[in-house]
């Protein structure tokens, strides 16, 4: 992690407990986790949900800081934790210097994405009418396993 350092870049150490940020407060920076993990919750109904755990090399306010949003969620070390606070004004220099930085930052947003499909196929939770107004059917979807089987005994 060192090598993507420079001279606005801080390490931080934080406590087990202690916060980093807050959902709703500015994005000013991301991080990344050197060690340690930590947890993120979204308050709910006066209640703070856990949505999140996040580990060594994972980023942390990507979206946020991407986006010029405030932070979307709270975020809390599980455990001491080091972090590399990346500045939002830092960012464009070490994409176009750290080819790699920028390959971890897309490996991480492609899991989150990848997670976010998984857990919506795996709760059932798109509509046959999401897309377009397209309304899917029993039979769209028996002809489509048809050409799936198909295209899968092709490929072999």
């Amino acid at each position: 992690m060192s090598s993507l350092s420079n001279q606005d870049d801080e390490t931080i150490n934080i406590k087990k407990g202690e916060i980093l940020f807050l959902e709703g407060e500015f994005s000013k920076s991301l991080y990344i986790i050197i060690k340690g993990t930590m947890q993120a919750y979204k308050e709910e109904q006066f209640r703070l949900i856990p949505v999140g755990f996040f580990r060594e090399r994972e980023f942390l306010g990507i979206v946020d800081v991407f986006e010029d949003r405030p932070y979307s969620s709270t975020i809390l070390a599980y455990e001491d934790t080091q972090l590399l606070e990346i500045k939002k004004k830092d960012i464009l220099g070490l994409i176009q210097t750290s080819p790699y930085w920028l390959y971890q930052l897309l490996m991480t947003l492609a899991g989150r994405l990848r997670g976010i499909q998984d857990l919506i196929t795996e709760h059932k939770l798109i509509d046959s009418k999401l897309y377009a107004g397209i309304e899917y059917t029993e039979n769209d979807e028996i002809v489509l396993k048809k050409k799936i089987k198909e295209r899968s005994k092709n490929s072999k």
